[in-house]
């Protein structure tokens, strides 16, 4: 299985127009502030399995060992670390490698 790789959008647009789209993509309307931080833990958490699918296997296997044992509170705040969640969602800009470099720092 292929995953599909997408980068989030960046930059601006003319009149603020993304902000706009922003609450419209994220359902602020409808979801609370857990939903959408559930969700952006999920879209980090698929990423990591994108990355962590491609490496090679004993440093996958290794990472995942060690991403496991991580204490729930420490594994969420890795993933969802401003360094992590860049690396994971742009990732034409980062190699599974150096996100596999940066977590096992």
């Amino acid at each position: 299985m292929t995953a599909i790789v997408l980068d989030l959008p960046v930059g601006t647009q003319v009149g603020g127009a993304r902000i706009a789209m922003a609450a419209a993509v994220l359902d602020w309307d409808e979801a609370s502030g857990n939903d959408i931080h559930r969700d952006f833990v999920l879209l980090l958490g698929d990423r990591l399995g994108a990355v962590l699918s491609v490496l090679p296997d004993a440093r996958g296997e290794r990472l995942k060992e060690s991403l496991a044992a991580l204490p729930d509170e420490g594994w969420l705040r890795l993933l969802t670390s401003p360094r992590a969640s860049y690396q994971l969602l742009w990732p034409s800009r980062h190699s599974p490698v150096d996100i596999a470099e940066f977590l096992e720092s």
